[in-house]
Order: C-alpha cells, then structure tokens, then sequence
C-alpha cells in the first residue's frame, strides 16, 4: 500500500510541475518563428517533412524551397524530429512552419505567417519536467561507495568517473 502511495505522490508531484511550467511558458507572448535560433531547427525539420533529408539546416546558405539541400549532421537529431512529429500531427503547426522557412528565404513576408507554437511549448514544457524529475530522483539513484573495504572505495569512484566520461560529450569533457 505505501509503494502504490509513493507512485501515486511521484504522479502527482509530475503532474503539479507539469502544470506550473506549461502555464508559465503558456503565459508569455509566443515569439515568432525568426526570432533567436528557431529558424535552424525549422528549416532542418522542413527538410525531413519536404525533401526526405536531414540538412545542416540554415547553415549550408542555400534555398530549400525550390531545391533539395545536401545531407549534413551540423545539428543534434532529436530536436528537428520532434517538430517534425509535431508538423505530422498538427496541419496548422505545419503550415507554421512551412511559412516560416520560406519567409526566412524571402518567399514571403514574416506578417503572412501564423505564429502557432503552442504545440511546441507544451512539448518544451513536457521536456522541462522531465529534467526536474530527474533532479528531484538524482539523490534516490546516486551510487554510493561500499562502507567497508580498503581501496574499494577508489575502485568505485573510479568507475563512477568512467561511466559520466562516457556520458558527456567530448566537448564538455575537454572544457571546450
């Protein structure tokens, strides 16, 4: 009966964080599909969801409204496929970005363009709570050392060590 208690409180405390991040970013003014570095991630997706090809992105400087970009990997896969999971569940997410993309190529003007990113907020909120959860639990996972034993204790931070080594990327490894 307490295990079902506990999960039932993990659900809720979810649920709560869920609600208070999705109302506090539900509550700002949405911000147009130019502004700061949306339009890489847009232009990526649109050319999964329209060419079949995951691109650099705006990176490769050519327009992909009326040609396929080459493939490129400048950015992370996961973020592009979310929108585009998006883009194939909602038609008015869709047509946002697809406006987007070609007003950023000169095709038309930024004011034609419906700014619906609600889909995505929740997403970004979903994705938030994900990252608190897992705070929140980061005490109840974190290994311990053996309590007894000489040099068993340097044996297991060592392999601590060598398991977020192989998490992190080399970039964040090396302090670049």
């Amino acid at each position: 009966m307490d295990k079902l208690f506990d999960i039932g409180a993990r659900i809720a405390f979810g649920l709560f964080i869920f609600a208070v991040l999705a109302t506090a970013i539900l509550m700002r003014p949405p911000k147009g599909l130019s502004d700061f570095d949306q339009a890489f991630y847009l232009s990526v997706a649109y050319d999964l969801n329209h060419h079949g090809v995951f691109s650099s992105g705006v990176v490769d400087d050519m327009d992909r409204t009326i040609a396929t970009p080459p493939p490129g990997m400048f950015f992370g896969p996961l973020y592009p496929w979310l929108i585009v999971g998006v883009t194939k569940l909602d038609d008015r997410f869709a047509r946002t970005v697809d406006c987007g993309v070609e007003a950023h190529h000169g095709k038309r003007p930024d004011t034609d363009c419906d700014i619906y990113v609600w889909p995505v907020h929740i997403i970004h909120a979903l994705l938030l709570t994900l990252g608190v959860l897992a705070v929140a639990r980061a005490p109840e996972s974190e290994p311990r050392p053996p309590r007894r034993g000489r040099g068993r204790c340097t044996e297991h931070y060592a392999r601590a060590g060598l398991m977020v080594s192989t998490l992190l990327p080399d970039r964040a490894r090396s302090g670049g």
